[in-house]
Parts: structure tokens; sequence; C-alpha cells
């Protein structure tokens, strides 16, 4: 008999948030009105306090922002199939909404006696997860099961230039809107935790604001390309300049397309890596440019048009070989 199945995006959104609101409205009413201890050191005894109610406004914020954060992909790639990194993600986003909730609530019900001892942090995290690991062994035992991808393309038949004639295509790709509001939502809601967290512990904490700095960094240096083919190869540039990436003329084998899937087949957004040594800037899951190198690698780019892009790389590659 068939076991039911959970779609992936209701277990990382719906049951994620669900947890955390249930776990914050059982928690609330026994937060007391004093500091207590929010971080232990390597010994497992506390060495950082703070107001109890920090507890419950992180568990609130990043119960919001986890579950939007694994699911979004989830949305965007959804007519991939289930992969592999697709159903961790909605794993991971169930498991971690249970075990903040569990934490959190053994730190507040653990500190409502201000003269009792303060506990050790190892029954704590022994306690979380020794619930959380359960849920999320069940919850990926009732999702779907995954689909292998396997990498498809197609080689292109060179475009017919005429010996001395110069061409150049020019492509422009970037990450797909649920990527950069995902982005957008963890740099506004890391700074504004990194705020709170600094103003509550008196700067102690201020590290924590080089979050959002970092991950504004990545936004800027791996969510928007310029690709540029001609006679010297593919070249494709970050908007910063840097990254940048080169497939020189004399060392392309194969140009052709393929249709890139995001999670299935490489794992995510960005600068990744896919199977058999293919270098993926992937923006998006469809249409993209796949140019193999004779070395055995290949660089593989989403984006618009890439079937003229690789017909030019092919007549370029084809032109190289004869003049060799």
């Amino acid at each position: 008999m068939n076991r039911p199945r959970i779609p992936l995006p209701v277990i990382a959104i719906p049951l994620p948030l669900l947890v955390t609101i249930v776990g914050i409205l059982v928690i609330v009413p026994f937060v007391p009105a004093r500091d207590i201890a929010v971080h232990w050191g390597p010994s497992g005894q506390p060495d950082g306090y703070a107001p109890a109610w920090v507890t419950v406004l992180v568990l609130a914020i990043v119960g919001v922002f986890t579950p939007l954060a694994f699911g979004l992909p989830l949305f965007a790639t959804r007519r991939d199939g289930v992969s592999f990194t697709a159903k961790m993600l909605a794993v991971v986003s169930l498991w971690l909404a249970v075990f903040l909730v569990l934490l959190s609530g053994w730190m507040i019900f653990g500190q409502q006696d201000a003269a009792a001892p303060l506990p050790a942090v190892g029954w704590g995290l022994l306690f979380a997860f020794g619930v959380s690991i359960p849920v999320a062994a069940l919850s990926w035992l009732f999702a779907p099961p995954t689909v292998p991808v396997e990498p498809v393309g197609t080689p292109a038949e060179p475009l017919p230039i005429a010996r001395g004639e110069r061409a150049v295509w020019l492509g422009r790709t970037r990450l797909a809107t649920p990527g950069l509001v995902a982005v957008a939502v963890g740099i506004v809601l890391s700074a504004a935790a990194g705020v709170v967290a600094a103003i509550v512990t008196d700067g102690a904490a201020a590290a924590v604001l080089g979050v959002p700095v970092l991950l504004l960094a990545l936004l800027l240096t791996t969510s928007f390309w310029t690709v540029r083919a001609d006679a010297t190869g593919l070249t494709a540039r970050s908007a910063t300049g840097w990254p940048r990436f080169r497939v020189a003329a004399a060392d392309i084998a194969q140009a052709g397309t393929t249709r890139a899937t995001a999670l299935g087949e490489f794992g995510g957004w960005g600068i990744r890596f896919g199977r058999g040594r293919r270098l993926g800037i992937i923006m998006r899951s469809g249409e993209a440019l796949e140019v193999q190198s004779r070395d055995g690698g290949a660089l593989v780019v989403t984006v618009d048009d890439a079937d003229t892009a690789a017909r030019l790389l092919s007549a370029v590659a084809k032109g190289a070989t004869a003049d060799g």
C-alpha cells in the first residue's frame, strides 16, 4: 500500500510556520520579566544574558524568515520535479522550526525560578535534537520520492560566418525574481535581528551585523551577469567585474544548449558545480548555454537566446580548429 505523500511546499512553509506560531503561543505566558541566560560557553555554563523577551523575538524572526527562504525556491522550481536538494530544503525547514521552538521553550521554562541553578545547555540541546530529528525523519518518509535529473544537451549547428566577418553576441542574465526576493528578505531580517542583538547585549553581539553585509556582497557579485560570445570565445562577467569566467576559442570542444534545473542538477542558484566537471552560472531553471572544453569540463550559463550564442561559438570553435 502506498503511503500518503505531503507536498514539499507544505513541509517547507505552512508546517514550520504552524510549529513556530504554536510554540510562541505556548511560551509567551511564561516569559519572565527579567534577564535570562541566552548564551553558553564551551564549558556548557551560561556566559551571556538578555531580556527574556529577546528569545521570543528571535524565535519569531527566524521562524518566519527560514520557511520563506527554504520554501520560495521550491515554488520557483516546481516544474523540475522532486530532487534530493529540494526535498532536503523542505525537511530542514521543518526540522529547524521544531528545534528552535523546543530549545527556546527549554530556555524559558528552565529559568522560571530566578533562585534555581542555571541549566547546562547540553540538556537543552539533547532535548531539542532528540525530538526534532525524528520529526525530520518522518517528514522525509512522507515527502514525495526524489527523481534523478540527468543533464541533456543539444549540440548547435555553426552559424554561417564568412572568413574575415566579425560576429558578436551579447546577453544578460540575473537571478530569478523569487531568489532576489528571498535574498532581499534575508538582508532586511538579518540586519534587523543584528541591530536588536547588538542593542540588548550592549554591543557584544555586534559581529552578527556582518551577516547582512555578506549577503549584500553575495547579491552584487553573483546575481547579475553579462555574457559575451565572439571570436575569442565565451566570457561571463559579474556586474561588479568579478568573478569572471572564460572559455577561449581554442579550448572549445563543443557548444550547444541544454535545459538546466537549478535544484535538481546544480543544487541551487548562483555559481554552482554540477555533474561531470560542469561549472554553472545558474540564475534560474530553463534554457541555458553549455560550452564544453577540450579538457573535459563545461561552462553552463542560463541565459535567453542561448541557441544563437551556441551556434556562434560552434562556428568559432570550428574556425579555431581549422586554423590550428
